[in-house]
């Protein structure tokens, strides 16, 4: 399945939608698994939700003013991993992203699809509106290994560490294979970033006549996305996928 033309038919930003006209949050990205609305995002982006409000999916698609909001249903959440599912049943044709069967090499070329450009201004009409502005974002697999330090829960967790960083808006979104393994295949779902230290010659010492030393040290902020692994293993768990067929008896 190749990557959507409109990746706006493919993705969306998820809200929080509380009482009174167009008082609504951003939360983060979210993008289809199947064409009745199932989609797939982060569990930290919607497990939160206060009991006067509810979670919503923008359409931005349509033409402001009418923000084309659609409310979410039948949420389930992993216990054991930071992933979630729900569906969105009055959502008009959707497109939706198969996941990776395999995992991508370190050269591969990888894109996401997200929102982190989102900002709120202030509207004629004195109110505050979001400005929903998708991105995409191109880079490749630094490394891929085990961690037990994600946030929300602290189970091994395969992780693929991106070349790129997963701005805020961008948790839920999915990184996408452009050609290896599989054309558009979902091989990670952002939700995190981590930062290292570049080279140590670019740790800027800077000595004062005074005696004083100043370090600055410079960080590469790194994006994280769970591996496909689980995904599927979640989106399985949920007979979202047909049951993938055991070893064969000798």
């Amino acid at each position: 399945m190749p990557i959507p033309e409109h990746p706006l038919d493919a993705i969306f930003p998820i809200v929080l939608q509380s009482a009174g006209p167009r008082r609504y949050s951003f939360l983060g990205t979210g993008f289809f698994l199947q064409p009745d609305g199932t989609f797939m995002t982060a569990k930290h982006v919607v497990d939160a939700v206060p009991p006067s409000s509810s979670l919503a999916a923008v359409d931005t698609r349509s033409q402001p003013p009418s923000p084309g909001l659609h409310l979410i249903e039948d949420l389930r959440l992993s216990p054991d991993y930071d992933i979630a599912i729900g569906r969105i049943p009055s959502w008009g044709l959707p497109y939706p992203l198969e996941l990776s069967e395999a995992e991508p090499a370190l050269n591969a070329d990888l894109i996401t699809l997200e929102f982190s450009q989102t900002s709120v201004q202030a509207g004629p009409d004195g109110l505050r509106h979001l400005n929903l502005v998708h991105s995409a974002r191109k880079g490749h697999v630094v490394r891929g290994y085990v961690t037990e330090f994600l946030r929300i829960t602290p189970v091994p967790t395969h992780v693929l560490e991106l070349s790129f960083p997963a701005l805020r808006g961008a948790s839920g979104a999915p990184v996408v294979a452009e050609l290896r393994p599989q054309p558009g295949a979902v091989v990670g779902l952002l939700v995190a970033n981590v930062e290292r230290h570049l080279m140590p010659a670019q740790v800027e010492r800077i000595e004062e006549d005074t005696g004083i030393i100043e370090e600055r040290r410079y960080f590469l902020p790194l994006g994280l996305a769970i591996s496909w692994r689980h995904l599927r293993s979640f989106a399985l768990d949920n007979g979202l996928l047909a049951a993938e067929p055991g070893p064969s008896s000798p």
